[in-house]
């Protein structure tokens, strides 16, 4: 069962739109049964909610995301671009995948048998993915 919690740090936005925010992070978590977490990350890196299978291994895949966003802005830099806003990171078993979504980032990882990975595509994922996304975005842009 997946645990769900807001980031402790981040005081400006408003409890009643995390609460919504965090609703539709579950509403994922069931469209990707696969998911050992979902995180929303501000400019900072500062996490404002997440949804994690096992809370343990949260802390380090949420530093993860925030670090691969970074990198992945680093690297648009060097080729004139302003920003990324959708990177997908497969590995054997894991994929991470990072979309901009208003001044926040959201980040999914997908933990799967090596077979079932290879033929998840991530085009068929964005597109299940972002209207739910969108009702995300509603909810934060003003903060």
């Amino acid at each position: 069962m997946a645990t769900a919690c807001f980031g402790r740090r981040v005081t400006s936005v408003p409890a009643q739109v995390l609460t919504n925010v965090q609703a539709i992070m579950v509403q994922i978590s069931h469209v990707f049964p696969h998911s050992s977490l979902l995180c929303i990350v501000n400019s900072v890196g500062e996490v404002i909610a997440y949804v994690a299978e096992d809370i343990t291994d949260a802390a380090r895949l949420l530093e993860l995301t925030s670090a691969v966003k970074q990198a992945a802005l680093l690297f648009a830099e060097t080729h004139s671009l302003s920003s990324v806003p959708v990177l997908h990171i497969k590995g054997q078993t894991h994929i991470l995948s990072c979309f901009d979504i208003s001044n926040y980032v959201f980040g999914m990882c997908l933990d799967m048998h090596p077979a079932a990975l290879e033929l998840f595509d991530t085009r068929d994922a964005e597109t299940m993915l972002r209207p739910l996304l969108e009702d995300v975005t509603r909810l934060l842009e003003d903060f």
